[in-house]
């Protein structure tokens, strides 16, 4: 072989190894942030499980109240209607009287 083309064969061995290096340290960067990512997402969830099993006691009443408010609203709604059909009953018969 000769010694320009050993030259360039040696450069072009270099540049390979030099770019396997640096290839290696992106994967290794990938690997990493990956990893890193991973126990981020994994906290996140921890801490929502964490939150929702604290706050549960405290939800369910919430939803307990809500529920009991609204039912106590219905009931309301339907004793002020009923309380006005009677009223307008009431009014009517003390304007007109039965006997006419």
């Amino acid at each position: 072989m000769e010694p320009e083309d050993q030259r360039k064969l040696d450069r072009v061995l270099k540049l390979a190894e030099e770019n396997n290096e640096y290839v290696r340290q992106v994967r290794g960067s990938q690997k990493t942030t990956q990893m890193w990512k991973s126990i981020y997402w994994v906290l996140i969830l921890v801490a929502l499980f964490a939150g929702y099993h604290y706050m549960q006691p405290y939800l369910s009443k919430i939803t307990q109240m809500y529920s009991t408010v609204t039912k106590e609203k219905a009931n309301l709604e339907l004793n002020i209607s009923d309380g006005k059909n009677g009223f307008m009953n009431f009014f009517d018969n003390m304007m007109m009287p039965k006997g006419e």
